[in-house]
């Protein structure tokens, strides 16, 4: 059943102080993590919400293949697309990417920013530790619409 097709009241969910308990999960490389907060169950308009966070390192290549918007809320990133448009973001500045974007995110320091797109639920799970650095694989993606690579 879908969150449109549910009968009766429906209550809101509170993830109490996100921004500074949630720790999403690396995804990426060695410096990229996401994780939802939250998503809904409505099979016709999917909503996922959460984090995203890149510290130094490597740059991380995303293709959307589903609407987002992002609002940094913390550090800075440095955002560019395949159209050579450049952005030097901070927290309170907010994107929207469309579906269809090759967006690339970068930073000297860290970035964290909050993101809501129409889409399924991520699955990710670790596929390996080689010493000290996690490495870390993401399933479900590319069916749901995403696929993230490194430069």
């Amino acid at each position: 059943m879908s969150d449109s097709a549910s009968t009766g009241p429906q209550a809101f969910k509170h993830y109490a102080k996100a921004q500074s308990t949630f720790k999403p999960p690396l995804i990426a490389n060695e410096n990229a993590f996401l994780g939802d907060v939250y998503t809904s169950t409505d099979s016709k308009s999917p909503i996922s919400a959460g984090f995203y966070r890149l510290e130094k390192g490597t740059p991380l290549v995303y293709d959307y293949n589903y609407h987002e918007m992002k609002i940094i809320v913390d550090g800075e990133f440095d955002i560019s697309d395949e159209t050579g448009q450049k952005v030097h973001a901070v927290a309170g500045d907010v994107f929207y990417f469309p579906k269809g974007s090759k967006i690339t995110f970068t930073t000297e320091t860290f970035g964290l920013g909050f993101y809501c797109g129409q889409r399924y639920v991520v699955a990710i799970h670790f596929a390996s530790e080689v010493g000290r650095e996690r490495v870390g694989r993401v399933t479900g993606w590319k069916s749901y619409g995403m696929e993230i690579g490194a430069v």
